[in-house]
């Protein structure tokens, strides 16, 4: 298998978790990129620049597209990208990406599993000493 990963973010933030990711695990991702989008931008513009990545990047084992906010403009304008071979994953954190990169082997379904499991497991209370 040979899943690609998209991420979608505003701008800034999916170049610093992978430039974040790639230092913990020693070495620059392949099959890996940041579609950025700045804060002020005209949708139109970037539907087909995405759409473009996604082709680029889709060898036929699919793409999973990693977005930093559920309802925000870089997730809106992933969702519009789904298809058979596209998956998409919101609420992006460091956590979740070691996850996809370590177990990019697995077939896109189960990523997208590890995916959600990597960001909840990334995400936890902690108490303050009594």
């Amino acid at each position: 298998m040979n899943v690609s990963i998209l991420i979608v973010a505003h701008e800034g933030i999916g170049e610093a978790l992978l430039s974040i990711a790639e230092k913990v695990l020693g070495g620059r991702c392949t099959q890996i990129e940041v579609f950025a989008i700045p804060l002020t931008y005209d949708l139109s513009r970037y539907e087909a620049a995405l759409h473009r990545a996604v082709e680029r990047l889709d060898h036929g084992d699919g793409v999973l597209m990693l977005a930093d906010l559920i309802g925000a403009s870089p997730c809106n304008l992933a969702s519009g990208e789904l298809g058979v071979n596209l998956r998409l994953v919101t609420g992006l954190n460091l956590s979740m990406l070691l996850k996809v990169l370590n177990y990019r082997h697995l077939g896109l379904d189960e990523l997208v599993e590890r995916a959600v499991c990597g960001g909840r497991e990334g995400v936890i209370k902690v108490a303050a000493a009594a």
